[in-house]
């Protein structure tokens, strides 16, 4: 039987994550326990009870769990894979208030600022993920500006590599006190 090699969370690793996370995306990261198991075919890093908060108001994003593995034969090629992704438990709060304050309003500094000066387009690309899971998140939209409520439950499993097990998303819940209902796929 195999044997792993789990470190400790340690509140220097986590506080450095944080650290990453605010110099390049402005957002505010708490991490309750972080967890690494390098010594596998697929090194693991598990997050657990993740707090992200904007710039204007707190509360974007509530006790997150995110767990992501690596595919190290792809790594021996030189290609950047990502084995699995596993998000679940969390709360996510879009909230804006009359004022226009909101939850994701965030605070370019570090790296963001630099590539907002710079006029970098910043364009999103998805990522190589064997396998994606999306579990148990909630979204509450709360926008007093635009007088609309929200809450949503959101899953979603597949990959962006295989085709034979595409991205699907599935996202239900009310809108403003209305059944709502939205499914997805990208091939």
């Amino acid at each position: 039987s195999s044997r792993a090699l789990a470190l400790s969370p340690t509140d220097w690793v986590a506080d450095k994550l944080e650290s990453i996370v605010l110099d390049a995306t402005g957002y505010t990261v708490s991490i309750g326990e972080f967890d690494v198991d390098l010594l596998t075919p697929r090194p693991t890093v598990r997050l657990r009870d993740v707090d992200v908060a904007g710039d204007e108001l707190p509360g974007l994003i509530e006790g997150a769990d995110l767990t992501v593995t690596m595919d190290l034969k792809a790594l021996a090629t030189g290609d950047l894979a990502v084995g699995e992704v596993k998000v679940s438990e969390a709360g996510v709060l879009l909230r804006r208030e009359t004022d226009g304050d909101s939850t994701w309003s965030s605070a370019p500094t570090g790296r963001a600022a630099a590539e907002e000066e710079e006029g970098e387009s910043g364009a999103f690309e998805v990522p190589a993920i064997e396998r994606l899971s999306i579990e148990n998140v909630t979204v509450r939209v709360e926008d007093a500006l635009g007088d609309r409520q929200a809450t949503l439950r959101v899953t979603a499993a597949g990959s962006t590599t295989d085709p034979d097990r595409p991205l699907t998303a599935r996202v239900d819940g009310e809108v403003d006190g209305e059944d709502a209902a939205l499914e997805l796929a990208l091939p």
